[in-house]
């Protein structure tokens, strides 16, 4: 509880030192640590910059990640956040997908690319369905069909086992890559 607190409070500081109303700030953060995704404005998050857009990545990875570990990590266990393998196979996804989706909108864009901007819109989208926020900067399903199929599977991953997000959990999927392998081997 200490440690979800603790992220909310600095979640609604950031936000409120980036430039958002005291109001806005404190719903968006509220919502960021707790993946739950709800916005005061129509367009989401798509109503503010890009440097909002990149905290707020970071702050739904924070909720997506196990708790348990933070509290270890505070208790004088260091590095055990970044050695458990569904927080590293998390992080890897949302370094590669984000990555080849950019890449993607690059090759099909017929109007002026913005590689950074886009990068960041890409990264926010992809994180906000991976941990099932619910978020949305922009329309990604008129970034091309490749993206709309990437991010129909996206949203079963989830997040990590222990965390505020929905899905499946990275935890399930690779308990189930194990089970597999197991079974096709016997």
């Amino acid at each position: 509880l200490g440690v979800y607190l603790l992220f909310s409070v600095v979640a609604v500081m950031t936000y409120w030192v980036s430039g958002m109303t005291l109001f806005d700030a404190f719903n968006h953060g509220l919502t960021s640590i707790a993946t739950g995704g709800f916005s005061t404005s129509d367009l989401s998050m798509g109503k503010f910059n890009d440097l909002i857009l990149l905290e707020s990545t970071f702050f739904m990875i924070l909720g997506s990640l196990p708790f348990f570990l933070f509290v270890r990590e505070l208790h004088g266990q260091h590095g055990v956040l970044f050695r458990d393998q569904q927080v590293r196979l998390f992080l890897t996804i949302l370094l590669i997908i984000p990555a080849l989706l950019t890449l993607y909108r690059w090759a099909v864009s017929a109007v002026p690319f913005d590689p950074v901007s886009n990068y960041i819109s890409t990264l926010f989208n992809v994180t906000s369905v991976v941990t099932t926020t619910g978020y949305a900067s922009e329309d990604y399903s008129a970034w091309g069909p490749l993206a709309f199929v990437v991010f129909f599977f996206l949203m079963f991953v989830g997040g990590c086992s222990g965390s505020t997000s929905g899905g499946m959990k990275i935890f399930r999927f690779q308990l189930s890559v194990i089970v597999l392998r197991e079974q096709l081997m016997r």
